[in-house]
């Protein structure tokens, strides 16, 4: 069992061929090793004669033998292979990458392409497993970045936690220090006269005993 990956993989191309050029990318599932046509799940290619131009965009594609590879930096083609293998897109305007054989358009070991109003076939001779795109790399500064807003996310979700209970101790120390009502107007009416009361009750002692 070949071995996959849990994401899909996207290559970026950008090939000359003849006076011309393929751009762009190609998506896909991931898989590792040789390739089929399932394993090709998106692509998006502008193909330039020199003259004219036409992008190549999710239709059908067809892999046919062993000689498309991928690995987790790129994807390779083996031109030199004699198994008839090809990689192409059938329902367009051709684009092919084929082996020794020559099977997809009658060049062997070529890329070759043709665009509607432009010049015609043309085609690039390649020899060999040669690297035809190249995995588009995830910015070594990406997870980081992730990781240091995960971690500022955290930070302040303590500090307003900080605050909220430092707010409720400050509540629950004012409300433990918070002063008692004064007497009320009654209460003071009521001292005043048990205090009259205690003057003419001494005062009678006074008269009656006759002390000063």
């Amino acid at each position: 069992m070949r071995p996959s990956s849990a994401a899909s993989l996207t290559y970026h191309m950008d090939l000359a061929v003849g006076p011309g050029t393929i751009t762009g990318f190609i998506t896909t599932n991931g898989d590792i090793g040789v390739l089929s046509t399932g394993d090709i799940i998106d692509w998006d290619l502008t193909l330039f004669d020199g003259a004219a131009s036409l992008t190549i965009q999710p239709g059908t594609t067809a892999v046919s033998g062993s000689s498309l590879t991928a690995t987790s930096t790129g994807l390779f083609f083996d031109f030199s292979g004699v198994s008839g293998a090809f990689f192409g897109f059938p329902t367009h305007p051709y684009l092919c990458f084929e082996d020794a054989t020559g099977a997809c358009s009658l060049h062997p070991s070529t890329i070759s392409m043709n665009v509607p109003g432009g010049i015609g076939a043309i085609w690039a001779d390649f020899s060999g497993n040669v690297e035809i795109a190249s995995a588009v790399p995830i910015p070594a500064a990406l997870p980081l970045f992730a990781s240091g807003l995960v971690g500022l996310g955290l930070l302040g979700w303590r500090r307003k936690r900080k605050a909220l209970s430092s707010q409720r101790d400050r509540v629950l120390r004012g409300a433990l220090r918070w002063p008692r009502a004064g007497p009320t107007r009654r209460d003071q009416a009521a001292a005043s006269t048990a205090r009259l009361t205690d003057c003419g009750n001494a005062i009678g002692r006074k008269k009656v005993f006759g002390y000063r």
